[in-house]
């Protein structure tokens, strides 16, 4: 990787678009940005509002497949990267779906900043040369309790313990910002050029839970956190359905024994644009 691409990488995005640009061009992504149907969000809504400061507090409901897990992880490497000094913890509803978050991360922190990285990537933590760093936490009163991070993404709530959630609620902590860090701290590449700095000073970041699931339980604990939130107005409910990430379905596939036609009803064809392939979705539907 050349300094240039290093400088880019390490660069914040200063609008929407700049920061749906960086995912395609780093991560070969390309978020949809125009929900499908009325009254959803488009999935890049939760990336914009989960990277750009000051964070809110979110809801995040979206179907088994619909791609919430690994926007997340996009979300994270985000935070890592451009926000000199975070800590960011993820928190499953079972170890197993958090570290269904940390295959995502771990992956793409390795292949596009592998020289940022501070030590060798432990099985679940992760910290990078401005002090960033995120790991994953056991579903526990014990592993939350005590913690003082600035974001906490909890995937799939819905199968919470309701006590490990009340305790998730205090755990975040705003930070202010902090002094400009120097390329030559975060880079691993010698004989750095002189006078030359990070383009990621270290700027102020709020506390915030992101809370993400499906919602398949009629009084669980995500009908009640989306209950609560209408009611009071806030935290921001992003919504999305499978047709707002699944692929543009090609000409050639027959839609009439599609496994996905119900949902569907040919909308593939002419509406999505997602990054979830026809084939992942039906398997995971």
């Amino acid at each position: 990787m050349t300094r240039n691409a290093d400088s880019l990488i390490l660069r914040p995005c200063r609008s929407p678009d700049a920061l749906h640009e960086w995912i395609r061009l780093f991560l070969g992504l390309s978020i949809p940005r125009d929900c499908v149907c009325d009254n959803h969000d488009a999935p890049f809504e939760y990336v914009c509002r989960a990277y750009f400061e000051p964070a809110d507090d979110l809801i995040v409901w979206a179907p088994r497949g619909g791609g919430k897990t690994r926007l997340a992880a996009v979300a994270t490497l985000l935070d890592l990267l451009h926000k000199p000094g975070v800590s960011v913890r993820i928190l499953g509803g079972s170890l197993e779906q958090s570290l269904k978050m940390w295959e995502h991360l771990l992956p793409d922190a390795l292949r596009v900043a592998h020289e940022l990285i501070d030590t060798p990537a432990a099985a679940r933590r992760l910290r990078l040369r401005s002090g960033s760093n995120a790991s994953v936490l056991t579903q526990s009163e014990r592993a939350v309790r005590g913690l003082r991070v600035q974001k906490l993404r909890c995937d799939e709530v819905e199968l919470f313990d309701r006590e490990v959630w009340e305790a998730a609620q205090l755990v975040t902590k705003s930070r202010g910002a902090g002094p400009e860090i120097q390329c030559a701290d975060l880079l691993s590449r010698p004989n750095p050029k002189p006078g030359f700095r990070s383009p990621t000073p270290a700027v102020p970041i709020s506390g915030a839970i992101e809370a993400l699931s499906t919602l398949h339980r009629p009084f669980g604990l995500m009908q009640k956190l989306i209950d609560d939130a209408q009611r009071a107005g806030s935290p921001r409910i992003i919504r999305w359905c499978l047709l707002e990430v699944l692929e543009r379905c090609p000409p050639q596939r027959q839609c009439r024994s599609c496994p996905l036609w119900d949902d569907c009803g040919g909308v593939a064809k002419t509406k999505c644009a997602g990054f979830v392939s026809i084939d992942d979705a039906i398997r995971s539907n």
